[in-house]
């Protein structure tokens, strides 16, 4: 509802600056930290960015990690207070979602990734996941899931009667527009999914051209 909007779009903002400072300090660290025991890393907190190739790996997964936690704020809207939002982010972005990373995109219990000890696979294969549909999308919607369960609807959705009272929307063009601003920003976070670049495409000529 309008009446909510500087409420929802601050929150937004604070899933991704407040996210990237979390997952900077710690996230990464559980994420992608030398192997405990198969469920979390241990090294690299407050990760050092000399490397340029590591910075951008961060900053890769950070946008993963706010992707994770912004599901939750349109299954929550209008519905908790900006003080409990926060503390969940913080948890989903920086303990929830990193231990999820582990276990499959590193070297946890489920990944593929682990060609040291392959006989000990997860289903003789691992847990493949090649752009976030589970470890992503799958963790934002669980923790969404138990959100809105928990607090039900917002206030005025439904009649006295339970019957549906629809709620005034806001501007379509504008609700038209952020779809296709995140349709297109989904070719490059997608195509980033390859982790690498190779051919002519690295060269800037064109496909099966000189490089």
């Amino acid at each position: 509802q309008v009446k909510n909007t500087k409420n929802i779009l601050i929150k937004n903002v604070f899933d991704a600056s407040l996210g990237a400072l979390v997952f900077w300090l710690w996230g990464w660290a559980l994420a992608f930290g030398s192997d405990s025991r198969n469920f979390m890393g241990t090294t690299q907190f407050a990760v050092d960015f000399e490397d340029q190739s590591l910075y951008a790996s961060w900053l890769f997964q950070w946008a993963f990690a706010a992707t994770a936690a912004t599901i939750v704020s349109g299954s929550v809207a209008e519905r908790v207070t900006f003080t409990g939002y926060i503390l969940y982010s913080i948890i989903l972005t920086g303990f929830i979602y990193p231990i999820v990373v582990h276990w499959v995109w590193a070297d946890g219990w489920a990944s593929s990734f682990r060609v040291n000890d392959p006989d000990e696979l997860l289903f003789e294969c691992g847990a493949v996941d090649f752009a976030g549909s589970g470890v992503v999308h799958y963790t934002g919607g669980l923790a969404a899931l138990i959100g809105c369960s928990t607090i039900g609807p917002r206030i005025g959705r439904f009649l006295p009667d339970g019957t549906d009272n629809p709620l005034p929307e806001q501007s379509p063009i504008f609700q038209t527009l952020g779809a296709l601003i995140l349709w297109f920003g989904w070719f490059g976070f997608n195509g980033v999914s390859t982790l690498a670049v190779s051919g002519g495409a690295a060269g800037g000529g064109p496909p099966g051209g000189p490089s």
